[in-house]
């Protein structure tokens, strides 16, 4: 099982995650098969604890196992009463030395085989430790089956980050520095804050559990209103955290009351540590922790195994009292005796007194209260053998400026049984711590624009004092004022706010730019305008060394404009320096003259006109030109000229006039061919030479006509060759060819 200490922690930094968006998780090594797995938070802070927690996949079938977990001593500190076993096994062991906790575990049978928390431990960071990443690791030395053979099973290694301890703020915690106490005897430590401005954190107390035992554990005003939780079943330790959303009004921590175990003469420390303060801006604080030394006396008039007459106390803040309940332990065989309670009259002044009980005879004598003896007698006819609460006392505490110890002591005397045979008791009285009250002078202070507002109790007696009611700052109540540019001679801002309540301000002064000049040569005067000198402008703003030298006026010059038809005279008067000008004495317009002009008809080629009229001094007309009429023309085809005949190509005409396109193309003239002369012969005729035209009938060409056949006779020719019957010769166009006739043999 987890201890409700590490319960509330996780419960702390989860409600702490909620307020302020801090995430804190655990980290893990993920195995495949059977093996360990180990969770711790995901970042400790230098000097601040953790648990680590050691997981199995599975039990069954295990029988053994020897578990080492190793850490770097120089980073991290473990107690080992501070290793928790949760295993159901049958024997277990756990030992550490030199940077190693080691468990070993025996099982009777398999166990679930389900993941199952092993063990666990608390550690401590190093103040001293270098922020970082480190490690646990887990290792298995042995682990054997329920066959005593070797099991499978893997190790892990656990990481977390050290986190640099941030201190802002720092606090202290109070108790008594010394208490005294005897066998049997119980005694109050109350610790207090030196502020309540912590919203969430642990204490632990830790103690010789041979000497002592816890009787109780009672919450003070400090808690009021937080998520508590505590752990008192630790032997030698008790274990308390808190968690709120806002801050409380009390400084009283808690009060634990120990009973004295021992009957010896020694002394003991009892420690508390605290850490993880935080206030509500996740500001660690810082708090050391502080002892009680307490001092252990030897009762000589002890007696062991005697029943007691004893004491109890304690204070109620609220009421503001002080109880002491005396009880008479069982098996007294108490019949009578007389007892007085013993207190300092200088811290303690008595209020009542109530019996618990009625035996025959009881008596409270109250006469010497005064003096700090509260007496009462008792008697009873039977031996008294029950335990009983014989009387409540109350007590007003009497405040100091700081916490006081009382010690009550009781006495008895007297002592018998019902047959009045003597008897003993032990008797033993108590100690109290009455809580500091101081006499506090409040002053409010008024909350301002950027520092809260609060209250200050201030003890008039001592000093001491603390702050409540507090209240946010106002913010400011801003203005906003509108940039201002910058100009050559004046400073300028950018856009600011200020506040109506102090003298918070954005403004940021802009330097004066200074004149950006601009030369200029000097201009003469004109008759209309001034000149100056030489002088310098600013580009940015009217700066100027500008002097001004007035303008000469016109010096006219008059031009005499005459009338014409149309527009009148006048007298132009222009200036002889510049254009300047101006006109006068204007005279009226002559009219036109006129000449009329008769109408013309139009042409192909002409413009026409109607009758109109000109002026003969003037430009003045009223002519109104028509236009010309254009040719009415008529197309001729192209002719080819021949060697003997012009030609032309196609042309129009108009019908109206001796326009033409004509173009004459000239006669070609004979493209000769010679011919030579040839001479008639008996049959064709012949020619003289002679010339045709290639391109037409042109031709110089004579004929001669045939001569006819001068005949001469030849005789015949045989008998093997050809028989020719007659060699007659043709002339055809002069040329004699000889004509045969083939005659058969």
């Amino acid at each position: 099982m987890i201890p409700k200490s590490a319960q509330l922690s996780v419960a702390a930094i989860a409600l702490l995650c909620v307020c302020s968006s801090v995430l804190l998780s655990s980290s893990a090594d993920a195995v495949d098969g059977n093996g360990l797995t180990a969770s711790t938070e995901s970042s400790v802070i230098q000097g601040n604890s953790a648990y680590c927690y050691v997981y199995i996949e599975s039990l069954e079938d295990i029988a053994s196992l020897d578990i080492q977990v190793h850490y770097d001593t120089e980073m991290i500190d473990l107690d080992i009463n501070n290793a928790y076993n949760s295993a159901s096994c049958s024997m277990y062991d756990s030992s550490l030395s030199n940077g190693c906790l080691n468990f070993s575990y025996l099982f009777d049978d398999g166990g679930s085989d389900s993941q199952t928390l092993l063990f666990y431990f608390m550690y401590t960071v190093s103040s001293e430790a270098a922020p970082g990443t480190t490690y646990f690791d887990i290792l298995v030395n042995e682990a054997y089956d329920q066959s005593l053979d070797p099991a499978d099973v893997s190790g892990c290694r656990c990481s977390f980050d050290i986190a640099e301890r941030t201190v802002t703020k720092n606090c202290s915690i109070y108790t008594n520095s010394t208490q005294s106490t005897s066998i049997d005897g119980t005694f109050d430590l109350s610790y207090s804050f030196s502020t309540n401005q912590i919203l969430s954190g642990s204490v632990t107390v830790t103690y010789d559990s041979e000497l002592f035992e816890l009787v109780s554990l009672t919450n003070g005003s400090f808690l009021d209103g937080k998520t508590v939780d505590s752990n008192t079943s630790l032997t030698g330790s008790v274990y308390l955290s808190f968690v709120s959303l806002e801050y409380g009004n009390g400084y009283d921590l808690m009060t634990l009351r120990f009973r004295t175990l021992q009957n010896v003469s020694t002394s003991s420390q009892i420690s508390i540590v605290v850490s993880e303060l935080y206030d509500d801006e996740l500001n660690l604080v810082q708090c050391n922790g502080c002892s009680t030394t307490v001092n252990i006396a030897y009762d000589n008039t002890y007696v062991e195994d005697k029943p007691a007459m004893y004491c109890e106390s304690s204070y109620d803040a609220q009421a503001d009292t002080v109880t002491v309940q005396i009880n008479l332990e069982a098996n007294s065989h108490l019949g009578a005796g007389d007892f007085i309670l013993n207190f300092d009259t200088s811290k303690l002044t008595y209020s009542e007194s109530t019996k618990g009980f009625s035996p025959s005879f009881f008596n409270v004598n109250d006469k010497e209260v005064g003096e700090g003896k509260l007496k009462f007698s008792i008697i009873s006819m039977e031996d008294i053998v029950a335990s009983n609460t014989v009387l409540t006392v109350v007590f007003t505490p009497i405040h100091a400026c700081t916490d006081a110890e009382t010690t009550l002591t009781l006495t008895g005397s007297g002592l018998t049984d019902s047959m009045t045979e003597a008897i003993i008791l032990n008797i033993r009285g108590t100690s109290q711590t009455i809580p500091l009250r101081h006499s506090y002078v409040d002053t409010v202070t008024e909350p301002t624009c950027t520092s809260g507002g609060y209250t200050t109790h201030e003890c008039s007696v001592c000093g001491h004092s603390y702050v409540d009611s507090q209240v946010d700052a106002l913010g400011h109540d801003l203005i906003h004022h509108d940039a201002k540019a910058p100009t050559c001679t004046e400073v300028g801002w950018d856009a600011y706010d200020t506040c109506s309540r102090c003298d918070f301000t954005t403004y940021h002064e802009l330097a004066a730019l200074g004149h950006d000049l601009v030369h200029h040569d000097a201009k003469s005067p004109t008759c209309t305008e001034v000149g100056w000198n030489t002088c310098d402008t600013c580009s940015r703003c009217d700066y100027t060394t500008y002097q001004e030298i007035p303008s000469l006026g016109h010096d006219y010059v008059a031009t005499v404009t005459q009338p014409t038809c149309t527009e009148g005279g006048y007298t132009t008067h222009v200036c002889s320096r510049c254009t300047g000008s101006y006109v006068d004495t204007y005279t009226d317009a002559l009219g036109h003259d006129l000449i009329h002009h008769d109408a013309k008809a139009s042409t192909c080629t002409e413009v026409s006109w109607e009758a109109y009229d000109t002026c003969s001094r003037c430009d003045y007309s009223t002519y109104q030109e028509i236009v010309a009429l254009g040719h009415d023309l008529i197309h001729h085809d192209a002719k080819s000229p021949t060697c003997t005949e012009i030609g032309w190509d196609a042309y129009d005409t108009c019908s109206r006039c001796d326009y033409t396109t004509y173009h004459e193309l000239v006669a070609l003239g004979h493209n000769l061919v010679h011919h030579d002369a040839q001479s008639p012969t008996c049959t064709e005729i012949g020619w003289e030479e002679y010339y045709t035209c290639s391109r037409c009938d042109y031709s110089t060409y004579l004929e001669i006509p045939v001569l006819g056949h001068d005949l001469i006779h030849h005789d015949a020719k045989h008998p093997h060759a050809p028989k020719w019957v007659g060699m007659p010769t043709i002339r055809v166009q002069g040329v004699t060819i000889p004509h045969t006739m083939s005659l058969p043999y």
